[in-house]
């Protein structure tokens, strides 16, 4: 497990979670996006730092005006996977979730992530449904949620 601290994302942090949603994600977005999320729910933003403090992975979520919340981006370098970081970004999320009393939590994946729907569904997220050309590609995508009761 690679030692890791989460923390509250921070302006400073911009850059190189842009640089690492670059590496990671399949689909481009503006580096505004991430002030976007910042200003609807500044505590539901998380960085995974190594201990030297250098980013190496991120969460940014939004509150829904049902209840529940919706996970963004997800994404660790591509040098941290499978190293834990994922796990505690997850679940450092799921624990604010529950705090703050969010009912239910969603994401969505690609089909073809099967990886990531894996890891999923290791944390309590069920298949919901299938999002025919979601992406801008024209791939299929998975609906996912995590109720929370």
């Amino acid at each position: 497990m690679i030692p890791t601290v989460i923390r509250e994302l921070r302006a400073s942090d911009m850059n190189p979670l842009y640089d690492i949603a670059l590496m990671s994600l399949d689909e481009s977005f503006l580096p505004d996006v991430f002030f976007g999320f910042y200003e609807q729910w500044k505590d539901g933003q998380f960085v995974a730092c190594d201990l030297t403090g250098r980013q190496i992975g991120f969460l940014s979520s939004v509150k829904l005006l049902d209840g529940g919340a919706r996970v963004m981006m997800f994404a660790v370098h591509p040098q941290y996977r499978r190293g834990g970081v994922g796990n505690q970004l997850l679940t450092s999320f799921i624990r604010l979730a529950r705090s703050y009393g969010i009912r239910y939590i969603t994401l969505e994946v690609r089909v073809e992530n099967v990886a990531a729907r894996k890891f999923y569904i290791r944390h309590g997220f069920r298949e919901a449904d299938i999002l025919r050309s979601y992406y801008r590609d024209g791939g299929d995508g998975i609906k996912m949620n995590l109720f929370l009761g």
